[in-house]
């Protein structure tokens, strides 16, 4: 209940007033908050809003950061039309509770003609002006439970033409759901939510943007997505998008954008057929930690336009603090006993030998089948409940050495998108780590939790037995005087 509660306030946030305000096109300024970033989104015809998972979601979905495990950062340069330029910078940064994010964009129009009523091409030549715009966003997104998340964003921007300067600001809310049926999201987002920037002049209002979205996880290699947009000066435009990935070596994109009347400031009636004015597409190039995008949009008789852009995922960041060396171990939070007194390194040597021997020797009887994997429900990271005795067990052999760090380490197998095995297998070891505080009154500052994805198989991933065997959780000992 506490889930639709949250849908329904978030919902009734955005502005009804705003949302029928749907008027003439050309009417509203900052409309450069209107041009998509990240060549990954516009390949897929910026159907994004129920995808939401790299840094660009600070546009697209602030409530996607929520699905970033680990800090990560894009820049995007885009060749625009005639000489136009378009810059983006982006970063998200995990936090204890929640995700943070924001994200820098740049419009340069370049050297523009100066001219005056009734000149004609003869006329002497006034000089040239400038004109740009900059935009600012900050944004947080809040996991409200495992499979909702709601989000926010801040927007400061600045238009710069010749000696005028405006400044605004502007909101966005959103929220991203995981719907109960496995690899299905859906995310919606209300943008540029804020005030006039010239309350004197009637066409200084913001493009707000209501939008929903859909993604569909098809097969572990094939994404599909879908968006509705409602704009304050358009008619409602329907976005599709496909994402194909080879082997997390090469992704092949593409999109389309329709609308149900022509809108010129996107599509050119007497210019061709203004269907194929929505076709986009693209491709990105993954290596290790690095990604590379490119996004190819033509824009009819203007032109073409190409973005490409650079983002890296820093590591997996362990969320747990280790215990210090020479600080008392602090009590299970369940227990409001004394701390114990460390133990001389000698004994915790002795202690993590030992406690290493009692585990690899669980893990035999794991694998013997006298205790079940530590499994969960497909594609989520829900305990299965058969999994809830093997953790019991896990606890009260942990619970013999209070002094010593554990860290849970968590492993998939190679299919699907690496980096959603990545998240996937850290929100796993997060739910294993709750479970023993939560449940076994271990002490959360002696548990490190951190997922590895597919980056550790210990048998082939071409065999379903191998893979199998790669699906695991597993139990180490890290204790700093022991190593």
């Amino acid at each position: 209940m506490r889930k639709f509660q949250a849908l329904l306030v978030i919902l009734s946030l955005f502005p009804a007033s705003q949302a029928g305000a749907i008027s003439g096109k050309g009417t509203t300024a900052a409309t450069f908050l209107k041009i998509g970033v990240g060549p990954r989104a516009v390949a897929m015809g910026e159907s994004f809003a129920g995808v939401a998972d790299d840094p660009s979601t600070v546009y697209w979905n602030p409530a996607g950061l929520s699905q970033i495990p680990t800090p990560a950062v894009t820049a995007m340069h885009t060749f625009w039309l005639e000489e136009i330029y378009f810059e983006h910078l982006a970063f998200s940064f995990p936090l204890p509770v929640g995700t943070c994010g924001a994200s820098l964009i740049y419009l340069n129009h370049g050297d523009i003609s100066r001219s005056e009523e009734g000149d004609t091409p003869s006329s002497p030549d006034r000089g040239t002006f400038s004109a740009s715009n900059l935009g600012f966003s900050a944004a947080y997104a809040y996991p409200f439970d495992p499979s909702l998340s709601l989000g926010g964003a801040l927007k400061l921007f600045s238009e710069n033409i010749d000696s005028r300067a405006d400044m605004g600001w502007a909101v966005d809310l959103s929220f991203l759901y995981r719907l109960p049926w496995p690899a299905w999201k859906i995310g919606a987002v209300a943008q540029n939510l804020g005030p006039a920037t010239r309350p004197e002049d009637n066409y200084a209002r913001l493009p707000v943007n209501l939008k929903v979205g859909v993604s569909w996880q098809a097969m572990p290699r094939l994404l599909a997505s879908v968006d509705y947009n409602q704009l304050l000066e358009q008619d409602g435009k329907i976005s599709l998008g496909l994402e194909y990935v080879f082997e997390k070596i090469l992704a092949l994109r593409v999109g389309y954008r329709y609308q149900s009347a022509v809108d010129n400031s996107e599509y050119y009636e007497g210019y061709g057929t203004n269907t194929l004015a929505g076709v986009s597409a693209g491709m990105g190039i993954y290596y290790r930690d690095f990604k590379l995008d490119y996004a190819f949009v033509p824009y009819g008789f203007l032109g073409n336009t190409h973005r490409i852009a650079l983002s890296y995922a820093l590591p997996a960041l362990d969320k747990s603090t280790p215990a210090p060396r020479a600080t008392p171990a602090r009590a299970p939070t369940t227990a409001p006993t004394a701390a114990p007194t460390p133990a001389p390194a000698p004994e915790i040597k002795a202690q993590a030998q030992e406690l290493e021997k009692k585990i690899d020797d669980f893990t035999q009887q794991i694998a013997l089948g006298k205790f079940s994997k530590v499994q969960f429900a497909s594609n989520k990271a829900d305990l299965n409940p058969a999994s809830l005795k093997t953790l019991k067990e896990i606890g009260v052999l942990l619970r013999q050495y209070p002094a010593l760090t554990i860290r849970i380490e968590g492993h998939t197998d190679a299919q699907g998108i690496a980096d959603d095995n990545l998240r996937l297998s850290q929100r796993r070891v997060d739910a294993v780590k709750a479970y023993l505080t939560d449940k076994q009154g271990l002490n959360a500052d002696h548990i490190q939790a951190v997922g590895f994805g597919q980056t550790r198989p210990i048998a082939s991933n071409k065999t379903k037995t191998g893979r199998s065997q790669n699906r695991r959780v597993e139990f180490k000992v890290v204790n700093q005087d022991y190593q």
